[in-house]
This record gives C-alpha cells, sequence and structure tokens, in this order.
C-alpha cells in the first residue's frame, strides 16, 4: 500500500485539512507536542481498520456531529480511495443518542475521463463489515499487522533488544502475532478437559446396561401375557354389547312413539289457539271498516277547506318574495355609504404621512448644505493623500525586494558555514577511524594458531554429540519400552480384578439356576469358578515374565545413564567452543573490512584536507552570495525613507474617510432637490380631493340607484303576518285529505281479508279431528314398554363388571408396553452411548495432540527458528547501510545450562571492527543503529507472513539519543533505504533532524484546530 493522499473533515483537532503525497518518496512531519502529528496516522488507521487511540464518536471534534475521513491509496498498479464517515446524534431530554456510519471503498478508471480526471468505480459491500473484509483481504494486511511493520512508534524500536535473552523470544512471539497458538492450545486444553469429562460421564452411565437389559426381557414376557388376558375380555365385551345395543334399539322405537304423542298434545294446543286468534282478527277488521266509512261521510267539509288552504297559500308566497327584495337593497345601501366613509379616512391617513415626510426632507436638506460648505477643502486635502499613497506602493515593492535579498544573504552565508563545519567534522570522524583501524590490523598475526586449534575443538566435539545424539535415541527407546511393559501388566491385573468380581458375583447367586453374568441357565457353577481361578494363575505366570524384561531394560538404561552424564560434561564446552568460533570468524572478517576501509579513508582524508585547505566547499553558494549581494546595492532603497512615508500616511488617514461622506452627502442633497417639487404637487392634490368630496364617483351613483329603487315598493308587515297564521290553521285539512284517499282505497281490503280468515278457521277445525284420531292409535301400541325396560336393566350390571376388567388389562398392557418401550430406548441410548465414548476417546487423542502442537515447543518454536535467519539477513543489510559495513548482528535460539543439557534462549551478538560485545556494552547511538534495524527487519518480516508487500514506512521519533553526525547518517540511511520503499514519512520534532530532509509537512496548532503545509 503506497498512501497518496489523506483529507480529514472534523477528524479530532482538524476541521477541513488535505494533504497531499504524490510524487514525494521521503517527508519530515514534525510540529510541536500535542500539534497532531500522531492524529493524521490516526486518521489513515481509523479510515482503512476503524482502530484509533480512542472510539469512533471521541474523534469527532468537540462540537461537530459528523466527520469523514477519504483515503486514497496506490496497490499493485491500481489506485483505490477509502471514504468512513461518522455523524453523532443527541438523544432526547438528555439521553444518550444513538451514533451511525458509513464505509465506502472505489477503485479508479485508469483510462480517466474526457477532461484528464480519474473516474471511481464501486467496489462497496452490502454492509460495513463485509466491505471492511473486502479491504482487509486486498491489502493482505490488519491493523495489528499495519502498526507492528509499517508504522515504527517511538519506543518499540527497543521493545526487542533491550530484553533479557530468556524473554527475548517471549517479545518477538508476540510481534510475530504468536499469542494466537497460545489461545488455540488453551482452547485445545479445555476442549480436552470437557471431552474427559464426557467420557467420565458416559463410563458412569453405562455402569447399569446389564440389569437394564435382564429388567428389558421379564417385563417382555408379562406384556405377552397381558395381552392374551386383555383379547379374551374384549370378545367377551362384545357379546354383551349386542345384545344391549338390540333391546336398546326396541326401547329407542317405544321413546319415539311416546315423544309423538307429545307431540301431538303440543299441536292440539297449538290448533285451539289459532282458532282463537282468527275469531279475534276478524273481530279487529269490523271495527276498522266502521270507522273508515264515518271518515268518507265528511267528505264534502275537507274539499271545502283544502281549496281555502290553497288560496292562501299563494297569498303568503307572493308576498314573502317582496320582502326578500326590499331587505337585499336595504343592506346594499349599508354597504355603499361604509365604502365612501372608507376612501375619505385613507385619504386623510395619506395627506397625513405626505405632510410628515416634506416636513423631514426640509430638515436634512438644511442639515446637508451646511455639511457641504467645505467640499473643497476636502477635494484639495484627498488628492494630496493619493500621491502619498502612490508614491508607498513602489518603495513597499522595493522593500519585499530588499527584505528577500537579506534574508537569502543570511541563507548562504549560513550554508557555506555547516559546510565547512560539516567538513572539519568529517574530516575528524575519518581520522579517528584510520586510527582505530591501524590498530585492527596490526593483531592480525596472533589469530592463524587459534584457528587451527579451534578447528581440532569442533571436529572432536562433533564426533562427541554424534555418539551423544545416538546414546539419547537409545534411552528414549528403552524408555518406551518400559512404559509399554508396564500398561500390559496393568491391564493384565485389570482382568484379574474382573475375574474376581465374576467370581464374587457367582458365589452371592449361588442358589440361583440363572447365571447372573450371561442370563442364561447354569448347569456346573463349580467348574465356571474354578476356570476363572485357573485363568488368573495364568496370567500372574505373564506377570513374572514381563519384571524380568523390565529388570533387564532398567539395567541397560543405567548404563546408558552412566555414559549420558559422561558425554553431557564433556559437551558444555561447545557453546564456549561456537562463541570462539564466532568471535574468530567476525575477528577475520573484520581484518578484512578493516584493510579495504583503511585504504578507503586515507585517500577521503587526503580529499577533505585538501578542500578546506583551499576553501573548495560550497562553490554554488559563494558565487550566490556574491550576486544577491550585488542586486541588493542595484535597488537603491532607503529603509528610513519608506517609515517617514508611512508615517505621513497614517496621519492622513482619515482624509479619506471625509472624502467618502462628502460624496454621499452631495449625492443625498440632489436626491432630496429633486423629491421636494413632486411630494408638493401630492399634498395640494389629495387636500383638494376631500374639500369638494369628489372621491368615490362611482359608489355615489350605484347608492343613488338603491335608493330610487326602494321607493318603488309597497309592503305591508301585518297583513303578511296574518296570512301565515291563517295558513298554519288551514294545514289540518291535508292531512285529512290524504286519510280520505287512504280510507277509500283500504275498504275493499279489509272485506278480502274477513274471507281469508273464515277460510283458515274451517281448515283448523279439520286438524284438530285428524290428531285426535291419531292419538287413539299410538297409545295402544305401548303396551310391552315395561317388559324392554326390565330386560334392559338386567344386562347392564354385566357389562359393566366385564367393561372394568377389560380396562384394568388395558391399563396393564399399556404400562407393560410403555416400559418395554422405554428399556428398548434406553438399550438404544446405552449403545449410542457406547459409540460415543468411542469416538470421544478418538477426539480426546487428538486433542491432546493439538495441545502439545500449538504449544511453545511445538509450531511457534519452528516460526520462530525459520523467521531467525530472514530477521538477520535483512537486519545485517540495513545495519551495513547504517555503519559503513562496520557492525553485524547474530542471533542463537540455544545454549548450553551448566549441567550440559540445551536450554532455549534468544541470545543478541554484535560484532564490530574490535570485536563481538554484549548489546549493553554500546553506545546509545550504536544501539539505537542495532533497533533500527532489527525493527525494520521485523516488520518486513510481518509484511511477508501477511502476503503483503511493505511500500509505506512510517519512523516516529527516536533520533534524540544521536549526536549530530550520527543523526546525519541515520538520514542518509533511511534515504538509501527508500529504494525498498515507495513513501516514507519520519516524525520528528527536532530542527536539525527536520532540515535534513527535502519535503516538510509542518503541523500547526491555532485556537484548537490543527493545520499542516507542505514545505520543499
Amino acid at each position: 500500500m503506497i498512501l497518496n493522499s489523506v483529507h480529514l473533515h472534523n477528524f479530532m483537532s482538524y476541521a477541513d485539512s488535505t494533504l497531499d503525497l504524490n510524487g514525494i518518496a521521503v517527508a519530515c512531519l514534525t510540529g510541536l507536542n500535542g500539534a497532531g502529528k500522531s492524529a493524521i496516522l490516526d486518521a489513515v488507521t481509523w479510515a482503512i481498520w476503524e482502530e484509533a487511540r480512542g472510539s469512533s464518536d471521541e474523534l469527532v471534534r468537540l462540537g461537530e456531529k459528523e466527520m469523514w475521513v477519504e483515503i486514497v491509496f496506490s496497490h499493485e498498479g491500481q489506485i483505490y480511495r477509502v471514504r468512513r464517515s461518522r455523524q453523532k446524534q443527541v438523544g432526547k431530554a438528555g439521553g444518550k443518542g444513538t451514533s451511525k456510519g458509513t464505509l465506502e471503498f472505489q477503485i479508479a478508471d485508469l483510462t480517466g475521463g474526457q477532461d484528464g480526471t480519474l473516474r471511481w468505480n464501486s467496489l462497496t459491500a452490502a454492509s460495513m463489515k463485509e466491505t471492511g473484509k473486502h479491504i482487509c483481504d486486498l491489502l493482505r494486511m490488519d491493523y495489528d499487522t499495519f502498526i507492528n511493520s509499517a508504522y515504527l512508534k517511538q519506543g518499540r524500536a527497543e521493545e526487542f533488544t533491550t530484553r533479557l535473552p530468556s524473554e527475548r523470544k517471549q517479545v518477538l512471539a508476540e510481534i510475530l502475532g504468536l499469542s494466537y497458538f497460545d489461545r488455540l492450545q488453551e482452547e485445545a486444553r479445555d476442549r480436552l478437559r470437557g471431552v474427559k469429562a464426557q467420557i467420565e460421564f458416559l463410563e458412569g452411565s453405562l455402569a447399569g446396561a446389564r440389569q437394564v437389559e435382564a429388567e428389558f426381557a421379564q417385563v417382555h414376557t408379562e406384556l405377552c401375557a397381558a395381552q392374551i388376558e386383555y383379547d379374551d375380555l374384549v370378545l367377551v365385551a362384545r357379546d354383551i354389547e349386542q345384545q344391549v345395543e338390540e333391546v336398546s334399539a326396541q326401547l329407542q322405537q317405544f321413546k319415539l312413539i311416546e315423544v309423538t304423542i307429545s307431540s301431538n298434545d303440543k299441536q292440539l294446543v297449538e290448533l285451539n289457539h289459532a282458532l282463537k286468534r282468527i275469531d279475534d282478527q276478524k273481530l279487529s277488521i269490523e271495527q276498522k271498516k266502521k270507522s273508515l266509512g264515518d271518515l268518507i261521510g265528511e267528505s264534502s267539509d275537507i274539499e271545502a277547506q283544502l281549496s281555502e288552504f290553497n288560496q292562501v297559500r299563494a297569498a303568503v308566497e307572493k308576498l314573502d318574495s317582496v320582502f326578500l327584495e326590499v331587505q337585499d337593497l336595504s343592506d346594499k345601501k349599508l354597504e355603499l355609504t361604509g365604502q365612501l366613509a372608507t376612501l375619505r379616512s385613507r385619504l386623510e391617513v395619506k395627506l397625513e404621512g405626505l405632510e410628515v415626510e416634506n416636513r423631514e426632507l426640509v430638515k436634512s436638506r438644511e442639515r446637508l448644505l451646511r455639511d457641504t460648505e467645505d467640499g473643497d477643502k476636502i477635494k484639495s486635502q484627498y488628492l494630496e493623500f493619493r500621491q502619498l499613497l502612490e508614491s508607498e506602493a513602489v518603495l513597499s515593492q522595493k522593500q519585499e525586494a530588499h527584505t528577500q535579498l537579506s534574508h537569502r544573504v543570511t541563507e548562504l552565508s549560513s550554508t557555506i558555514q555547516e559546510a565547512k563545519i560539516r567538513l572539519e567534522a568529517e574530516l575528524g570522524q575519518k581520522q579517528n577511524a584510520i586510527k582505530e583501524l591501524t590498530a585492527l590490523t596490526q593483531s592480525q598475526a596472533s589469530l592463524g594458531a587459534e584457528g587451527a586449534e579451534l578447528d581440532q575443538l569442533k571436529e572432536r566435539l562433533e564426533r562427541l554429540e554424534a555418539e551423544f545424539e545416538l546414546v539419547e535415541k537409545t534411552g528414549i527407546a528403552i524408555k518406551s519400552d518400559l512404559e509399554s511393559l508396564a500398561i500390559k501388566a496393568e491391564e493384565i491385573r485389570g482382568r484379574q480384578r474382573e475375574n474376581l468380581e465374576k467370581i464374587k458375583e457367582l458365589k452371592e447367586h449361588e442358589h440361583s439356576s440363572i447365571c447372573p453374568l450371561c442370563s442364561a441357565p447354569i448347569v456346573d457353577r463349580a467348574a465356571v469358578i474354578e476356570r476363572y481361578l485357573k485363568h488368573n494363575e495364568e496370567m500372574d505366570q505373564e506377570i513374572n515374565q514381563l519384571d524380568v524384561q523390565k529388570e533387564k531394560l532398567n539395567d541397560q538404561r543405567a548404563e546408558l545413564r552412566v555414559r549420558y552424564v559422561e558425554m553431557r560434561k564433556e559437551l558444555e564446552g561447545r557453546k564456549d567452543l561456537d562463541k570462539r568460533i564466532g568471535q574468530y570468524n567476525e575477528r577475520q572478517q573484520a581484518l578484512v573490512r578493516a584493510s579495504d576501509n583503511e585504504q578507503r579513508l586515507s585517500q577521503a582524508e587526503a580529499l577533505l584536507a585538501e578542500k578546506l585547505s583551499q576553501n573548495n566547499f560550497a562553490q554554488v553558494e559563494r558565487e550566490s552570495l556574491v550576486a544577491v549581494k550585488a542586486e541588493l546595492h542595484k535597488l537603491e532603497f532607503d529603509p528610513a525613507v519608506y517609515v517617514s512615508l508611512q508615517s505621513q500616511i497614517r496621519l492622513k488617514r482619515h482624509i479619506e474617510g471625509k472624502h467618502q461622506q462628502l460624496a454621499k452627502d452631495t449625492e443625498e442633497l440632489s436626491r432630496i432637490n429633486g423629491k421636494m417639487p413632486e411630494l408638493k404637487k401630492a399634498i395640494e392634490e389629495i387636500s383638494s380631493e376631500l374639500s369638494g368630496e369628489i372621491y368615490g364617483q362611482a359608489v355615489r351613483l350605484e347608492l343613488k340607484e338603491v335608493l330610487q329603487k326602494l321607493t318603488t315598493y309597497s309592503y305591508d308587515r301585518n297583513e303578511h303576518a296574518r296570512l301565515k297564521q291563517r295558513l298554519s290553521e288551514l294545514f289540518i285539512a291535508t292531512e285529512k285529505s290524504r286519510d280520505l284517499s287512504r280510507a277509500m282505497a283500504e275498504v275493499p281490503a279489509l272485506e278480502e281479508q274477513l274471507g281469508v280468515l273464515q277460510g283458515e278457521y274451517i281448515s283448523k277445525q279439520a286438524q284438530i279431528a285428524k290428531v285426535d284420531s291419531e292419538q287413539l292409535q299410538l297409545k295402544g301400541q305401548l303396551k310391552d314398554l315395561d317388559l324392554v325396560e326390565k330386560t334392559l336393566a338386567g344386562l347392564k350390571p354385566s357389562l359393566d363388571e366385564v367393561r372394568g376388567f377389560k380396562e384394568e388389562s388395558g391399563r396393564k398392557v399399556a404400562v407393560l408396553s410403555s416400559r418395554s418401550h422405554a428399556l428398548s430406548d434406553e438399550l438404544t441410548r446405552l449403545a449410542a452411548r457406547l459409540q460415543e465414548m468411542t469416538l470421544l476417546r478418538e477426539e480426546m487423542d487428538d486433542y491432546a495432540y493439538l495441545v502439545e502442537v500449538f504449544g511453545k515447543k511445538g509450531i511457534q518454536a519452528v516460526i520462530i527458528e525459520n523467521a531467525i535467519p530472514e530477521i538477520e539477513n535483512e537486519a545485517n543489510r540495513i545495519l551495513s547501510r547504517l555503519t559503513d559495513n562496520k557492525m553485524h548482528i547474530a542471533l542463537i535460539t540455544q545454549t548450553k545450562t551448566k549441567s550440559g543439557t540445551m536450554a532455549e534462549t534468544l541470545d543478541l551478538v554484535i560484532g564490530d571492527e574490535v570485536g563481538t560485545r554484549s548489546y549493553e556494552l554500546y553506545s546509545g547511538g550504536e544501539a539505537f543503529k542495532v533497533n533500527f534495524a532489527l525493527r525494520i527487519a521485523l516488520s518486513r518480516l510481518l509484511a511477508r507472513r501477511a502476503g503483503a508487500k511493505l511500500e509505506t514506512l512510517i519512523i516516529d521519533e527516536g533520533f534524540g539519543s544521536q549526536d549530530d553526525g550520527s543523526r546525519e547518517r541515520l538520514v542518509k540511511a533511511i534515504r538509501l533505504i527508500q529504494t525498498d520503499f515507495s513513501r516514507v514519512l519520519v516524525i520528528t520534532h527536532i530542527a536539525d533532524v527536520r532540515e535534513m530532509f527535502p519535503v516538510q509537512i509542518q503541523v500547526t496548532k491555532n485556537n484548537g484546530i490543527s493545520s499542516f503545509k507542505l514545505v520543499s
């Protein structure tokens, strides 16, 4: 991943800032502590992995509700963009609010648009979690890998080297993320304990399996007998139930006859009631027919009243129409009178406003005339002020050029002096190095004899190690054989204990003819017991033979132990020998490098001395300094004249304000002079309209027409009321007329209803006679009812008794069947548990193996052993650049203890021109170089293990322990390794280091808001 740009909006202390890193290989991120340098890197990790120093809501700038970060980066020839946002929502009534976020992932279309800009295609998934996984899969790097590889945090470089050798492996394991295997080992151990507990539980549950099998056989026998008894009772109950059904059918027929007789009695009662109801209806109809005849006799009086009602109604309708027209004209008259009053009121208000405005204009005109009296004087002073400003602008341009040239003179002088100081310092360093190399090359004569001695010792110890390994393997094989013999003997004793238990159980059941072991008939119990005892004696002989074999193996093992201890004591010196060989090789290599470096440094020393004696350095800066001083002389700028001119301008600055006010007053006076005649004319016109009452002519004409129409109508209110009263009195005639019409139509229908009722009366009398005859026949059929009831009463007790026996037998069958099924299911479960226990034992073996594999001596040790050479090679490659091939390191993973055994460790051996020394004996600057080289090597290892390419490197601080020369060399080393990285960012607050980088990103904070500026 190559970081191209970062855009922050309301992130931590940043409001809205964009950092463009395109085209920058190495840059220095600088600023005061707390300015916001690390916040930029937090923005990168939060945008890609949503990981930073705080939670997402805590990263939103104070007082804001929304933030977002946009990252553009290159990866494997493609350009990608990640944008993550966060919106905070305040809860109601002071409660905790909810927050939500978004994550967008896009890829650039490198073909570009027509305007040359990038076009982006979306790679965003359905959810933020899926999109984040897509980004991690693309980069092949998660957050932990990033901060342990690409990001070298302050203080983390020495975390590995400053630990004790016994602790370095643990630190390396943490850096490599091997704690993952510790978690896997603990999980495997937990599962192993769980599987053991399950096996113990299953073993306990299988203890009663034989008892369940015996009980199942007994229950099955009882169930067969109970089922036969139940089937017999079912047949008996079925015969008695058939007899009861036949007698019940006869009794049911008699019951139906009784129901029919009862129904006929009810029908007779209903028919008699119907005859009475018909008589009542006939009487009611005859009475209604008589009242309708009386109403028909008053028909002539009703028609006369109806005629008078129609005449009065016509007169009332005519007077209603006249009343409505008069009422409308009166309302119109009131409306028009109000409109005239409103028009006069508006004109009076408008006249009063115009008169007030006229008085204000007169006052303003008088004031403006006084303010513009000195206009000519102000214009003259303003022209003089403008001339001074023009002179000041010319001198300002010269002053800026003068300042830049003076600053350039200072910079060039400082650069020339710094170049001289650097040459002198470099000359001193090379002279010191030559002295050290000369002393080192003088020790070469003593190395030959030491090399021969070391070769002889090495050859002897290698032969001894081969023999030691053979003894160790033989001892392990004997130990394995002893363990196998012990297990076999224990198995035989277990079978003996089982035989004794069987003998004990046979003796406890000696009065039973059934074998308690197999549930089969037993013929000769004593012979069976004798057979078990004889088998135990045979197994005793087998155990004795195993003890003899164990004794022989123990003797062989004791002899091997003596030889093992002797060889281990002799091999205790192997570590010292390896160390001496390593030191010897290092001194040989150091002598070769020292010889080469001495010649090269001598040539460089002569060249530097010549440059200093002839002042042959910073030639470009010297020539530039002469040219800049010449330009400064040609400028002809006097700072005293420029300061005097600025003082005069400040004294006359107020003239500009007076001139602007004069222009405004003149313009306002002209406007007032033009408006006053128009205002006077408008006041005169409105006064004329009010005095002559010539406003609202259309309204006045319409009011005159309404008054004329009102005089043409004649309307009597009393006559109108009298006719309405008479109309209400005659209204009853309309009701009587309607009743008369209905009566004349209803009389024929009443006569027809009387005929129908007479026919129904005759029909009901015939039905009563028919039902009386049917009742006599049905009552004669009930003479055998008592005999049938006595027969049924005799059968029911026998049926109840048989049913009771059947139900009791059925319950017994159900209980035994349920128990049989339960025991069958229990036997199935026991078989399944036995199978499950077999599988669990296999699973227990697997988990025991995984506990060992995931442990410190398993896969973790393999990973560390494989990583050590890679770390050594990469660290030595970088360290050679930092020290001009003067230092190198080696990592030793095993050492011999005082007892001669090999112990796990991680020793750090550092060699230079002098020899090999421990890490603690080196100076702070040299130690930091070792730390830096190892940390870069670990970063590359982590990135490669994750499958990612380390293209961006971020270094946080780490320069405080270096002197000036070492800082410069370290910066040069960073520039040298930049060929291994596409983008390198260095974070520091040291001014000397900052100036050594060609590109700087200056971070500042003002009023709590951070910002950055790119300086090249």
